[in-house]
């Protein structure tokens, strides 16, 4: 307790700007101030504002409503408020850099009012504890330090400004007022991630990625947008590489084998550009040449020699085989031709070889006979069949029957023969 009234003593005690500390609790203030501190101003010179305001500096008051003049003298009730003041905009925009120190100017309103005296003096006001105004200038300047990236403070305010007459009833008008946080290029290009193929050989293809530097900037608009480049490169690099939206390229047909330190500077864009330095190391291998090796033999070069079995005719087992004989014949009366239990009938027959046919009479009969076992025996293919009278006897059917040729019946049914050579069989049809 006696330590708190010590200090508030001791505060009190403080000059104001207004006097001299002269011994402990005893000041020499200047003209016009007095108190213990030197802290209040004397109105003498204007009656002390007649007791009808508040001496608010030396020998300047500040009426009360209804009063007006140098000493606050004049009885102004009586006088019409006739006008409203009158802002020269209905909306101010404005903005305001970041970083900026508490106290900075961002723009000035202003109001008009067409009465006389006070009743014509225009007073300003706003609401917020970002911002402060000039009560009597309009003058809008910060309290707070703005940060653009802060994730807690608005990027925009929107305030309502008021200007006030001084008149009995007091009348008054708003404006509406829209500050921006600009963004200031307070941050420089962070590099995130270098992709990098540490090991590349000489005889890697032009255009060819072989690292890659990737970076960000978390300011806005301009002051984020990078650019890449080399930094005081050597010629060698600058010969054989190329750097584009941070990827290392190449741009020679073969790469010098060695070792390189490439040094990358990535700039962001804003009136005063922020840099940030990096590096990559690289290594150049060189290229393995391919050894030739002896070409084998391929496949157009490689001739097939596979032979083609000659065809064996396929003979004909002894057993008897049922075989439709199919004959064309064109029945003719011949009186003197005794009946026969065979044939009677006088028949042209129609043969088909490998490949050949001979014309034939239109025929009106089909006969089916049984044969016995024959021998099948190579011999000149027939080219034309003669017509042959059948005779049968009453035991065995003879194996040949003779005419003007001679019939041979044989026993081969659905043989195919597979040879380019053409084969007859006498066993169908041909002479003996």
């Amino acid at each position: 307790m006696i330590v708190y009234i010590f200090l508030n003593t001791l505060y009190l005690s403080l000059p104001t700007g207004h006097g001299n500390c002269a011994s402990l609790n005893n000041c020499t203030c200047e003209e016009g101030w007095y108190g213990d501190n030197c802290g209040t101003p004397s109105c003498e010179e204007v009656s002390d504002c007649s007791g009808q305001g508040l001496c608010v500096d030396v020998n300047e008051c500040e009426c009360n409503p209804g009063f007006d003049g140098l000493m606050c003298e004049e009885d102004i009730s009586e006088i019409e408020n006739t006008y409203t003041p009158t802002f020269n905009q209905s909306q101010y925009y404005a903005t305001v850099l970041e970083n900026l120190p508490t106290g900075a100017p961002v723009i000035n309103i202003s109001a008009n009012d067409s009465d006389p005296g006070r009743n014509g003096e225009v007073s300003y006001s706003i609401a917020s504890d970002a911002f402060a105004i000039d009560v009597n200038t309009g003058q809008i300047s910060t309290r707070v330090m703005f940060d653009f990236e802060s994730e807690t403070q608005p990027k925009e305010y929107t305030l309502i400004a008021v200007a006030e007459d001084g008149g009995l009833p007091v009348k008054s008008s708003t404006a509406e007022m829209i500050i921006m946080v600009g963004d200031a290029n307070d941050n420089c290009p962070v590099i995130n991630d270098i992709e990098s193929n540490l090991e590349v050989t000489s005889d890697v293809p032009i255009g060819s990625t072989i690292a890659r530097v990737l970076a960000t900037d978390a300011d806005a608009g301009m002051n984020s947008e990078l650019s890449y480049d080399f930094h005081q490169p050597s010629d060698t690099i600058s010969n054989i590489f190329d750097i584009t939206d941070g990827s290392i390229l190449t741009k020679a047909d073969v790469l010098p084998a060695g070792e390189y330190n490439i040094q990358v500077l990535i700039s962001d864009k804003g009136d005063i550009p922020c840099s940030t330095q990096t590096q990559v190391m690289l290594t150049v291998l060189e290229a393995l040449e391919s050894e030739p090796t002896e070409a084998g033999p391929t496949s157009s070069s490689m001739t097939s020699t596979t032979a083609t079995p000659t065809p064996t005719p396929i003979l004909p087992t002894s057993t008897p085989t049922p075989v439709k004989v199919t004959t064309v014949s064109t029945t003719q009366s011949n009186p003197t031709t005794p009946s026969h239990p065979y044939t009677s009938q006088t028949s042209t027959e129609k043969q088909t070889t490998a490949g050949t046919s001979s014309s034939m009479t239109p025929t009106t009969k089909l006969t089916t006979m049984q044969k016995p076992p024959t021998t099948l025996t190579a011999a000149e293919p027939a080219s034309s069949v003669t017509p042959t009278t059948k005779v049968t006897t009453a035991q065995k059917p003879p194996t040949t029957l003779t005419a003007a040729g001679k019939l041979v019946f044989s026993d081969i049914s659905d043989t195919h023969y597979h040879s380019s050579t053409p084969m007859s069989c006498i066993g169908k049809f041909g002479k003996k």
